[in-house]
Order: structure tokens, then sequence, then C-alpha cells
């Protein structure tokens, strides 16, 4: 009556389901504490290490996040045969991420020199293992979207793609613009289809679930209205207090809406107003607080990296975390609200 098959299968599946259920990116982001404040106690030691100085360290800890997140992508993963439904958008956002992200890493890798082969000795040899493992990085971006053909053409060819766009772009890009939205992008896919990315199961997220992608996702988005916004006093005050009320009051209700139904369009149009309104708020300023937007960088990185359980990512939010004015964060960063 009782299949053993049966009973060990019923028992994975309960699992799984618990699994799914729990906020398990967040209990975990609480065992990276420890790790994290190590690194804040041997930060300078690790910045003065790796010799990076202030103009080009934003810039490279974005790069950084970029190549952590498209091998998170490939390695972490999950595959299309678990989609919903064939008419899932999820399988174009993850190959456009993956061109994004491999466009800007190639483009950024341009000025690093790559240590050069020493074995084989023939040019010959040196040829067909640069090849071999070009064919090997191809083959492992492409497969992660296996079980479906067309899953891992789409991902091979994004991937191929990004590369050849990237030898061909001008330096005349923001590296962390790029960052920040990939981040909020991947934000919006966790969303889409959180068993794809073992997140947790649509319908059962709990208030830790929905809290951190909102708080994930308004870290990114005042990232890039920090970064691209200039501060010029332009808006009249009595327009200003109008508009930031309206837009405090969209954002309140989409706030609302998105935690009773968990939709991806209500937390796309929560995001958008979020930048509207940071938007708004540094024009209207005369002037930004200084190291405002690094400190918003940072809390990016460490909720990204709690959210994704990276926690070579919130580590390198803790790196960048300025140490003047640590007590006057929300002081300064308040305005945006």
């Amino acid at each position: 009556m009782f299949n053993d098959m049966v009973v060990v299968q019923s028992a994975v599946s309960s699992f799984n389901n618990a699994a799914l259920a729990g906020p398990a990116f967040f209990w975990t982001g609480i065992l990276m504490l420890p790790l994290l404040a190590l690194v804040w106690l041997c930060r300078d030691a690790i910045v003065n290490r790796l010799g990076w100085n202030a103009a080009k360290i934003n810039a490279r800890m974005a790069t950084i996040t970029m190549a952590m997140i498209l091998v998170w992508l490939v390695v972490m993963g999950g595959n299309y045969g678990v989609l919903r439904d064939a008419a899932s958008t999820l399988p174009y956002v993850m190959a456009t991420v993956i061109f994004v992200t491999a466009a800007t890493i190639t483009r950024q890798m341009r000025g690093v020199s790559i240590p050069k082969l020493t074995w084989p000795h023939s040019a010959r040899g040196k040829k067909i293992w640069t090849i071999g493992a070009a064919l090997a990085i191809v083959a492992a971006v492409a497969l992660s979207g296996w079980p479906t053909w067309w899953g891992t053409l789409m991902q091979g060819a994004a991937f191929v793609c990004g590369f050849i766009v990237g030898r061909m772009m001008r330096p005349s890009f923001a590296p962390l613009s790029i960052a920040s939205v990939i981040m909020i992008t991947v934000t919006t896919a966790m969303l889409m289809q959180p068993e794809y990315f073992r997140f947790g199961q649509l319908g059962n997220l709990t208030v830790a679930h929905l809290g951190w992608l909102v708080l994930t996702g308004a870290a990114a988005v005042a990232t890039l209205a920090l970064r691209n916004i200039p501060a010029r006093g332009r808006i009249h005050n009595s327009a200003f207090v109008k508009l930031k009320w309206m837009m405090r009051f969209v954002a309140c209700f989409a706030l609302v809406l998105f935690a009773l139904t968990e939709s991806v369009p209500v937390f796309a149009g929560l995001m958008g107003t979020l930048f509207v309104m940071y938007a708004l708020s540094i024009w209207h300023a005369a002037r930004v607080p200084n190291g405002v937007a690094d400190k918003i960088w940072a809390v990016a990185l460490m909720t990204f990296g709690a959210l994704t359980v990276m926690p070579v990512i919130a580590a390198l939010g803790v790196l960048i975390w300025p140490r003047d004015g640590l007590g006057r964060t929300w002081a300064d960063s308040k305005f945006l609200l």
C-alpha cells in the first residue's frame, strides 16, 4: 500500500515547499554578519592591499558586482524547465542581463593586463588552450539554459554577442549606473519567478521577502538617481512640496498594493515612482550632502548581496562604506524621501 519511493518523494516535496515558503536568504544574511564585521575591521588593510584609489574603486566594485551576478546566474540559477508557462518573459530578461554584463565586463577588462600562459611553451599549444578555455566558458553559460534547446542557444548567443559588443564599446559610460540597473533588473526578475532563483514561492512570500525586495530596489534606484541627476535648485518650493506629496502618496499606495498582490507590474511601478521622487528631491536641492551617494551605493551592495546570498557583494559594500559621518547617514539621505 505504501511504496517507499512514494513516501520519500512526498517527504522531499514537503521539505522543498517549506524551504521555498521560508525566508532562507534572511537567515543566511544574519549568518553573514560575523564575516562582514571581520571585513569592516580589516577594511583598511584590504583596500591598501588591492591598491585601488578613490577614483577607481567604485568602477572596480561595479565591475566585480556584475561579474558576480553573471556567475551567479549561470551557476546558481534554475533552468527554463521550471517556468510556469511558455509565455514567460524571464528567459529574455536573463539573456538581456547576460548580454549587458558580458559587454560591460569586457569593456572594463580591456585596460587590465591578463597573465599570459606559461605552459605549453609552443605558440600553437597556447592558442589551443585559449580557444578551449573560451569554448568552455561559452558552453557553461549556454548550458545554464538547459533543458530547453532555445534557452541554451539564447543564453550562449547573448554572452558571445555581449563579448563582441564590449570589444567595440567606447570608454564613455558609467559602469556604476549599469550595475545599478542590473541590480534592479535582477531584483525584479526574482519576483517574476522566485522558484527559478530558489528565492521563495510566489503566493507564499513573507514580509521578509517583500520588504527586502523593496529595500534593495529602493537603494539601487536611489544610487541611479544620485549618480545621474544633478542638484540644480530649479523647482519652485511650493510646486516641489505639492509634487513631493503626490509622489509619496503614489509610492505608499503602490507599496500597499504590492504587499497585497506580489505583482511584478506594481513593483516596477513602485520603483519608477521612487526614482521620480528621488529625482525631484535631487533636482530641487541646491547641493547633495557629501558622501551620501557613496553611502547609498554601499547600502545597495549590502542589501543585494544578502538578497542573492552572495557575501562577496555584501563585503564590497562594507569596504566602500565611508568612515566619516557614520552616524549622519539618515540625516544626509532623508531629503530623498
